[in-house]
C-alpha cells in the first residue's frame, strides 16, 4: 500500500509541475498573442475545463471502473479543449485559429507528465506490451515492457527540434496547431 501510495504522489508531483510549467510557458506565448485578452481568457477557461472533462470522460468510457481522481486520457483532454475552445469562439465571434500559442506550452506539459507516468510505474497504466528489446523495462513487475512514455518523449524531442529549425513552414496562421 505504501508503494502504490508513493507512486501516485511521484505522478501528482509531475503532472502538478506539468501544469505549471506549461501555464508559464503559456504567459510568455501571450505576448506574442493577437487574441484580445478578455476574449483568450474565456478561450483559456474553456480549454480547462473541456479538457478536464475530457480527460476524464474518456478514461471511464474505455474502464467505467476508474472512478477514481487518478484516471485521466491526455487523448480525452486534448480532444475535450479542443471541442470547448471552438464553442467558446462560436460564443466569442472569434474567427482566427487560437492553437498555435498553445503548441509548445502542451508539448513540453506532455514530456514533463509522460515522466511523471513512466517514474509511477505498473500504477499508471500507461506501461507497453511485453519486450525482450535491450530497453525493455522492468515497472515491479519481472516482466521488462516497452517504455512508452520514454518513446513518446523522444518522439515530441524531435518534433520540438523540427519547429525550431523549420519555423518558416510553420508561420501560416493555425499551422502549428494542426
Amino acid at each position: 500500500m505504501k508503494s502504490n501510495f508513493i507512486h501516485i504522489l511521484i505522478h501528482f508531483i509531475f503532472e502538478s509541475l506539468a501544469y505549471f510549467v506549461g501555464f508559464k510557458l503559456f504567459k510568455l506565448a501571450q505576448k506574442e498573442d493577437y487574441i484580445l485578452p478578455e476574449k483568450r481568457t474565456w478561450i483559456s477557461i474553456a480549454c480547462i475545463f473541456g479538457a478536464a472533462l475530457g480527460a476524464k470522460l474518456l478514461t471511464l468510457l474505455e474502464d467505467p471502473n476508474q472512478l477514481n481522481w487518478q484516471g485521466k486520457s491526455i487523448v480525452g483532454a486534448l480532444i475535450g479543449g479542443w471541442i470547448a475552445v471552438e464553442i467558446a469562439k462560436k460564443f466569442l465571434k472569434v474567427n482566427r485559429s487560437t492553437g498555435d500559442i498553445l503548441v509548445i506550452p502542451l508539448l513540453v506539459s506532455i514530456i514533463i507528465g509522460r515522466l511523471g507516468c513512466f517514474f509511477a510505474g505498473l500504477e499508471d497504466k500507461t506501461f507497453g506490451i511485453e519486450s525482450n528489446l535491450p530497453w525493455a523495462i522492468d515497472f515491479g513487475d519481472g516482466l521488462k515492457r516497452h517504455p512508452t512514455q520514454l518513446y513518446e518523449i523522444i518522439f515530441i524531442l524531435l518534433f520540438l527540434i523540427f519547429i525550431k529549425l523549420n519555423p518558416k513552414m510553420f508561420k501560416p496562421e493555425g499551422i502549428l496547431f494542426k
